[in-house]
């Protein structure tokens, strides 16, 4: 009884088109809480396991790709020297966006924006 109702509700979010993702996260939370709270009672490992790796998997949508696009280098004196990775840089400035915005956006001076992009022969 209890793996039918989360099933029909499961069902019922699945159906709806467009999917609505949060209230997926939302009903997989509700369902997870239910679930551990009625512990005592027999249910299967396979249907908490799913209702655990669906919520990791809702979780990591919301999460920012990790990606490395600044990497600080020590020079053989003074400050840090900042290098952006060519790849990265050339997707912001594809998008149109002047040099300034790219620095903001990447925490550097606009200068360390465009010493990368001669060093690394982007325009």
């Amino acid at each position: 009884m209890l793996i039918q109702e989360c099933l029909s509700r499961l069902e019922y979010v699945l159906n709806n088109d467009p999917l609505d993702l949060d209230y997926l996260a939302y009903i997989v939370t509700q369902e997870k809480t239910f679930m551990n709270a009625l512990e005592n009672i027999d249910q299967p490992i396979d249907d908490f396991e799913a209702m655990e790796e669906l919520s990791n998997l809702l979780d990591q949508r919301n999460k920012p790709p990790i990606f490395n696009s600044v990497v600080k280098m020590i020079g053989p004196r003074g400050r840090f020297r900042f290098h952006v990775t060519e790849e990265h840089l050339q997707n912001l400035l594809e998008l149109g966006l002047p040099a300034t915005c790219v620095a903001d956006l990447l925490g550097v001076s606009r200068r360390t924006i465009q010493e990368n992009g001669r060093v690394q022969h982007v325009s």
